[in-house]
């Protein structure tokens, strides 16, 4: 096994990690391997900042991710009677239900207007929570 020096994809150190648990390799090679690579690993990430508070409620529901749904209060509602129904359905989508009632706790924990609380709780009452 040759190991250039440079990066190394972690696919590939799992995939020398699946071999030996198969036993494909014998452990001497991984320990080899695993002392050659701590000698030239590094690992890098980039990341982007979301500023929650400037972005448009519209856009977080854009992509689609009901996951990020509990951040709605903490964004820029501007048509909460023509969002507000659309994020919860999206919410009705998650198949866990424990999931789909933590997400509208989260929501209207974090909505600070009052009059979008009071539509968010009637919303929620109207769909059984």
């Amino acid at each position: 096994m040759i190991l250039r020096s440079g990066s190394l994809k972690v696919s590939t150190l799992i995939d020398i990690l699946i071999r030996w648990i198969r036993g494909a390799i014998s452990t001497l090679h991984v320990c080899s391997f695993l002392n050659l690579m701590a000698l030239s690993l590094t690992l890098s990430w980039q990341y982007k900042v979301i500023r929650l508070w400037k972005m448009n409620a519209q856009e977080l529901v854009d992509m689609g991710k009901p996951a990020l749904l509990g951040l709605i209060g903490q964004t820029q509602i501007t048509e909460p009677k023509v969002l507000l129904p659309k994020v919860v359905s999206m919410v009705k989508t998650v198949p866990d239900t424990e999931m789909q009632k933590r997400l509208l706790s989260e929501m209207m924990l974090l909505i600070n207007d009052e009059e979008i609380l009071t539509m968010l709780e009637n919303l929620n009452s109207n769909f059984g929570y």
